[in-house]
């Protein structure tokens, strides 16, 4: 985990090594972020991160909850004592292993004052990759905030990442969303497949490439930069047909 950590270009880390194929939590940040680890568990880890320009610091839990249900409460008693201590706005964020039962007592507890966090893209954060009926999918990854945290971060947003090889989902926590930069990858949808203006767009494209690359000089290669001009002409008014 060590080597990912360099791998992916993150200076610190914070490594729960697993039982066996069992448990297991790492935490990575880079540089710029000025966090300090308090403490960690085989479930959570504790820390602070300290704001720049002397803005007010705020306490960050992350957290894997039980899959077995017989340690469940305990789970929850231990988050719920973890969360009473502290004396400044916090966030907890990660897979809760649980849904909505232990979750809305959770939050129904009015010492405690966790909000759960709206966020965007697909509602579900899980599922067991099975298929027809035994296809399961469950939103048990989440982000729960104190007021004063929500109040700090006015314009926070959380994220659905999109599945890959993981069952579960990414989920981005964005405390300044103005100063998030989006990349957009290429990617080719089946659904263009049903679309002409696409392939027609892409004919467009091709012959204007074409064009750029075709000659003046003699009389047969003006002839083909006519010939291209008037396919292009041809594809360009066939599109403004189709939208």
């Amino acid at each position: 985990m060590t080597k990912l950590c360099k791998h992916l270009e993150f200076s610190n880390s914070v490594i729960v090594e697993a039982n066996g194929l069992v448990g297991g939590l790492t935490f990575m940040w880079k540089k710029e972020i000025n966090f300090e680890l308090e403490w960690s568990s085989e479930q959570i880890i504790n820390g602070i991160i300290k704001e720049e320009d002397g803005k007010e610091g705020w306490r960050l839990i992350a957290y894997h909850g039980t899959p077995y249900r017989k340690e469940k409460e305990a789970f929850w008693n231990h988050l719920e004592n973890t969360i009473l201590e502290c004396e400044m706005p916090w966030v907890v964020i990660g897979d809760l292993n649980d849904i909505f039962e232990e979750l809305e007592k959770f939050e129904g507890r009015k010492k405690v004052g966790a909000v759960d966090l709206s966020f965007s893209g697909k509602r579900f954060t899980w599922e067991n990759k099975q298929e027809g009926r035994a296809y399961i999918k469950e939103r048990l990854d989440r982000d729960l905030a104190s007021q004063d945290w929500i109040s700090l971060f006015s314009d926070a947003t959380i994220h659905h990442l999109p599945m890959e090889q993981s069952d579960h989902a990414p989920i981005l926590l964005c405390t300044h969303e103005e100063e998030l930069s989006y990349g957009c990858p290429f990617r080719f949808l089946k659904a263009w497949m049903n679309d002409n203006s696409y392939f027609e767009t892409e004919k467009i494209k091709a012959f204007e490439k074409e064009l750029e690359e075709s000659q003046f000089g003699n009389l047969e290669d003006r002839m083909k930069h006519a010939r291209i001009e008037k396919e292009l002409g041809e594809q360009r008014a066939r599109l403004e047909c189709i939208w």
